[in-house]
C-alpha cells in the first residue's frame, strides 16, 4: 500500500471504537502494524487481536504533509486513544 491514512478500531458489543490513526508513505511489510510502537496500546484498548479492525483511507499520490493533516483532524475531533496517550 502506498500513501494511505489508516485507522484502528477496537470492537465494541454495538459498534466500533477509534483507538488509533496515522498515515504512512508505504505498507509493504506483513508485521508492519505489530512492528508499530503503539501495537501494545492497540490490543490493551481492543482487548485481543481478534477485536482489532483496520480501515484504510488510500491516498494515491498524495504529499506527507496533506495526510499528516487530515490525521490531525481526526486527532482533534475523535481523540482516539493511543494518539492522546
Amino acid at each position: 500500500m502506498d500513501e494511505v491514512i489508516y485507522v484502528l478500531f477496537g470492537k465494541i458489543k454495538e459498534g466500533f471504537n477509534m483507538i488509533y490513526t496515522d498515515q504512512s508513505e508505504k505498507v509493504t511489510e506483513s508485521n508492519f502494524f505489530i512492528k508499530n510502537d503503539k501495537f501494545k496500546c492497540w490490543l490493551q484498548h481492543a482487548g485481543s487481536e481478534d477485536s482489532l479492525y483496520l480501515a484504510i483511507y488510500p491516498m494515491w499520490d498524495s504529499e506527507k504533509d496533506d495526510r499528516e493533516r487530515i490525521v490531525q483532524k481526526i486527532i482533534s475531533k475523535y481523540k482516539p486513544v493511543c494518539n492522546v496517550e
